[in-house]
């Protein structure tokens, strides 16, 4: 009976095992992460260009809000002047304001993660309102040379609920409405002219 009562205990405690030190390095693996996602996100509310890609690898493949796809350091700069530098640029400011994650990121061996989450951002145009945009975004991460870096990060906006949409059809309502009201004023004018001929 004893025997019996230590096996069992031995089954329902068992001792501390590799797997505890696994779970103690993914814990130090997502603790490196988690810093590189606030050293990201304050580089990009920077502007810091050479802070940003000091976390991205070299054959980064980034996927932005409206579905353009860079390819690589070069095009991601290339992609960052044309938005963000220059007299040409389109915005005038560019802030996350919100960066969730969603859960803790997908470990696949030891050299390479998965992570998703949600964000709110506010663009600044040149030219035009400011907009709050929110969005959901999935990123790649591998492990070379002792450091986490992005291969991969995707970001997509809801068309069909999101500012921008919002602002195409206030306009098409206004459009429609004052072309509404034209057409009104027009028949009323040609139905009067006509009761005044007849």
């Amino acid at each position: 009976m004893f025997t019996f009562l230590m096996m069992l205990s031995l089954w329902a405690f068992p001792k501390p095992s590799a797997s505890a030190e696994i779970t103690a390095t993914e814990t130090a693996v997502h603790q490196a992460l988690r810093q590189i996602k606030d050293d990201m996100l304050d580089a990009v509310n920077r502007m810091d260009m050479d802070a940003l890609t000091a976390h991205v690898h070299p054959n980064i493949v980034l996927t932005v809000e409206n579905g353009q796809r860079y390819r690589g350091l070069i095009d991601v700069r290339s992609f960052y002047d044309n938005i963000m530098g220059g007299e040409t640029r389109a915005l005038k400011e560019f802030k996350v304001e919100q960066f969730e994650v969603d859960e803790l990121s997908i470990l696949y061996g030891d050299d390479t993660a998965i992570a998703f989450g949600s964000a709110v951002s506010k663009y600044v145009p040149m030219n035009g309102p400011s907009l709050t945009i929110p969005s959901k975004w999935s990123t790649t991460l591998v492990h070379e040379n002792g450091k986490w870096l992005v291969s991969a990060f995707h970001n997509t906006v809801d068309f069909t609920d999101n500012p921008l949409l919002d602002n195409v059809v206030w306009q098409v309502g206004m459009m429609w409405g004052v072309g509404g009201i034209i057409l009104g004023i027009l028949v009323g004018f040609f139905l009067c002219r006509r009761r005044r001929v007849a």
